[in-house]
């Protein structure tokens, strides 16, 4: 009985001192209705660009600056998204190591038009969205979320929470 009270405690404490020094990732940020919104995620799967960097088709084209290991953004970029007229649009796409954009149109070809940017065609789910980033610091704080269910890039529906 000793020796798994110890246990528990070695692993409390242990995974303890993982938050401790957790460096927390960069949201996505979303535009919508003049507010700028955070869409946070704790694996790659979460963020709706993911789909296009696992795509045969995208994923060769998109490429990141290997050499920097960004504590704070992982996977190596930070996407910014616009709502308008019930489609949301991949506006630019920043490389988190240099902090300069990522070039959509050698991505995307004739899609990436310049003011609207692309229409995220490949996204088809529900995204959470938040007035601040979602964060272990500011867990218990009152932040407004926004669901949005997507269909081919197309808004379906909107809750606010």
């Amino acid at each position: 009985m000793q020796a798994s009270k110890k246990l528990y405690v070695i692993l409390f404490l242990w995974f303890y001192a993982t938050l401790i020094f957790a460096t927390e990732q960069i949201s996505d940020l979303v535009i919508y209705k003049g507010d700028t919104l955070y869409l946070s995620g704790t694996f790659d799967e979460n963020f709706p660009l993911y789909e296009i960097l696992i795509n045969e088709k995208y994923k060769d084209k998109f490429t990141l600056n290997e050499t920097c290991e960004s504590t704070d953004c992982y996977r190596g970029y930070q996407a910014v998204w616009e709502i308008k007229n019930n489609k949301i649009y991949l506006k630019e796409i920043i490389d988190c190591c240099t902090e300069k954009p990522i070039d959509v149109k050698i991505v995307f070809g004739k899609k990436a038009r310049k003011k609207k940017g692309i229409k995220a065609f490949w996204i088809n789910r529900k995204l959470l969205l938040s007035s601040e980033p979602m964060t272990i610091f500011n867990i218990r704080k009152n932040i407004d979320f926004i669901d949005i269910e997507v269909n081919k890039g197309r808004i379906s529906q909107i809750k606010y929470s």
